[in-house]
């Protein structure tokens, strides 16, 4: 007991030091925002570094010791949530450019007719949207810098806070093809971050499009931010699936008012659990047209929809929103997606799931007469460090699909409850993934084909079996 009372005591005297540091700062230091991403990790430097200066009109850059959850919420509410904070200082090099390359990403790949772009700052974003004949508008927390905004533009832009926005919502908000949060969410703590998605999915129908500093790589976009070896803690991290508890520090205070990092994998089952789906086409098309856009604003995006109702799958094989892993496009000639045996899809669910009915074929190339299929059911939960944890509830028998040469082959197959070790874990939201595996069919061992596609498995429709006595 008293060892624990004294860790709790180390902790918390020294998140007081770091926040006294910090509030006799914080009238002396100016800011300037980077469109890019966080600094790189190679320029930091450790805290008794940032001790040894005497200036404090210099940068020094250091990165913070282990933050909780509730202590980042509490650097959230003292220090950034203040008008002083995201002041004239730190728009100044600020320019139109990069934000007429995202409007043109974004109207391109998403085609929305209206746009509401939230954290906005001087409205650049909305006037590049609008040269595009695009309704948008934008709400921006700042006040000084809603002041700077074009005067052309200023009329599109409401001076209001996420919290305030989260309130009132019906007043500030009227229904929009795309809301974009670019650069945004890194800059709000997971409490926050919490109540403006789950406010989405009550009141949003269309997409999202946001760009956060996301680490590791990811499958779609194939790049992400590097971790150097370095910074071993954002290594933990990574691993440990949950939010970065170190942040980076400039002159002890959060660099560019950046507080909620982690990688590409979190934010996207961050997004899941409540209630968006990144949509794979979307994102494919966005990668394939604006790389080079990409790579040169160091932008890392996610296009989100909604994630589909359980009875509504079988319309992600067309649509792209909520694929994961293992699919390839959609062939009109086919009607149908194309798996290399690895596919994963994920839904809502508030039924009992008893089996999965599949419409399937495979192309005359494959020299496999039959092959091995198996299904499992996973469903989405989170511990109270935020770590997302995918838990298998349902599995099938692996089953023979036999092999009929141009014909589809419907087969439908029973499920039945995981057996694993038991863990226990929180509240389970309505978050469902469907991993369809195939043991015996690996295209890749033939190697008959550049074209993955000739040697794959066509899946024409997706049905979810429940139990509706329940």
């Amino acid at each position: 007991m008293n060892k624990t009372k004294n860790k709790f005591t180390v902790i918390t005297t020294s998140f007081l030091i770091q926040l006294a540091k910090t509030i006799k700062l914080i009238l002396n230091i100016y800011f300037s925002k980077n469109t890019n991403q966080s600094i790189n990790s190679e320029i930091i430097e450790t805290e008794e570094d940032s001790d040894k200066s005497n200036d404090i009109t210099s940068k020094i850059y250091s990165l913070s010791p282990d933050y909780s959850i509730e202590q980042l919420d509490a650097i959230y509410n003292t220090i950034i949530l203040k008008q002083s904070f995201y002041n004239s200082e730190y728009s100044q090099n600020w320019e139109i450019t990069p934000y007429r390359a995202m409007a043109e990403m974004i109207v391109t790949v998403i085609n929305p007719k209206s746009h509401l772009d939230i954290g906005c700052g001087i409205g650049l974003l909305v006037q590049a949207m609008r040269d595009k004949q695009v309704e948008s508008c934008g709400l921006e927390y700042s006040e000084s810098l809603v002041e700077q905004a074009n005067s052309s533009i200023r009329q599109y832009i409401k001076n209001i806070s996420i919290e305030e926005m989260i309130l009132d919502w019906e007043n500030h908000f009227k229904q929009k093809d795309v809301i974009s949060l670019t650069e945004v969410c890194e800059h709000l703590p997971i409490s926050i971050l919490e109540k403006v998605f789950s406010l989405f999915s009550q009141n949003h129908k269309g997409a999202i499009f946001a760009t956060i500093p996301s680490y590791g790589l990811d499958s779609t976009f194939k790049h992400g931010i590097k971790v150097n070896p370095d910074t071993p803690s954002w290594l933990r991290d990574m691993q440990e699936n949950i939010p970065f508890k170190n942040i980076v520090l400039e002159n002890a205070l959060p660099h560019h008012g950046h507080i909620t990092l982690a990688s590409y994998r979190w934010w996207t089952e961050f997004f899941l659990y409540y209630g968006w789906s990144r949509n794979r086409d979307l994102e494919f098309s966005c990668n394939r047209n604006f790389k080079h856009t990409l790579i040169t604003y160091n932008w890392n995006p996610y296009i989100l929809e909604p994630i589909v109702e359980i009875d509504r799958v079988n319309e992600s094989i067309k649509s792209g929103n909520g694929l994961n892993l293992g699919w390839y496009d959609y062939d009109d000639d086919v009607k149908g997606r194309w798996t290399d045996g690895f596919a994963r899809i994920v839904f809502k669910n508030n039924s009992s799931i008893y089996g999965i009915k599949l419409k399937l074929s495979t192309p005359d190339i494959n020299i496999i007469q039959d092959w091995e299929l198996c299904l499992r059911v996973d469903s989405l939960a989170k511990d109270y460090n935020y770590k997302f944890i995918w838990n298998p509830c349902l599995i099938s028998k692996p089953i023979e699909v036999p092999r009929k040469s141009e014909t589809e082959v419907e087969v439908e197959i029973l499920l039945f409850p995981f057996k694993s070790v038991d863990v226990e874990l929180p509240s389970l939201p309505n978050c469902w993934r469907l991993n369809i595996m195939s043991s015996k069919f690996s295209p890749k061992d033939y190697d008959l084909s550049p074209n993955v596609k000739e040697l794959g498995i066509v899946v024409h429709s997706i049905e979810i079996l429940v139990d509706d006595r329940l």
